[in-house]
């Protein structure tokens, strides 16, 4: 049981070592859309703001969270601002596919069932969000589901697409 016990906590470590925090450089991505299509990431990180949403479809609290970036979405995308959710069910793509075909709205999903995209931003929790500046800094960061995460990149976007 110790040698569990410390294998969990130096993998915690880690992985908390790949943390991407506020004000550090956003890492790139390559991950497929819901109808199999590859999105790579230098299409728009370092050309607009960006919120990258980690998400799972048995999370409650990314359920609440959804709508209220679809809400920044229809605020802020007609001055540039993109959104991606970020799907880390493990079933795939056909889990998925089903839950936005239910609830369907404007963000663009991608699929992150290896959690390959999820890894390299060091997310410790579901929902995470990141909210990235057009120079790839992190200037929102946030893990579980909070109104004050939503309302900290509304403010932000609001003063710098003003």
């Amino acid at each position: 049981m110790k040698k569990v016990i410390a294998v969990l906590i130096a993998f915690l470590i880690i992985v908390s070592s790949f943390a991407l925090n506020v004000g550090e450089t956003a890492s790139g991505f390559m991950n497929p859309d819901l109808a199999g299509k590859y999105f790579l990431s230098k299409k728009i990180l370092g050309q607009s703001w960006v919120i990258l949403d980690f998400f799972a479809t048995g999370c409650k609290g990314c359920k609440k969270e959804l709508p209220e970036q679809e809400s920044l979405y229809k605020d802020f995308s007609g001055k540039g601002l993109q959104i991606f959710v970020f799907a880390t069910d493990k079933e795939g793509s056909r889990v998925v596919r089903k839950y936005f075909a239910e609830n369907p709205g404007p963000l663009t999903v991608l699929i992150d069932r290896y959690l390959v995209t999820a890894k390299k931003y060091g997310v410790e929790g579901i929902p995470s969000v990141f909210l990235i500046a057009p120079d790839m800094k992190v200037m929102v960061k946030g893990t579980g589901y909070s109104k004050k995460i939503i309302e900290d990149m509304q403010k932000v976007l609001t003063v710098a697409m003003q």
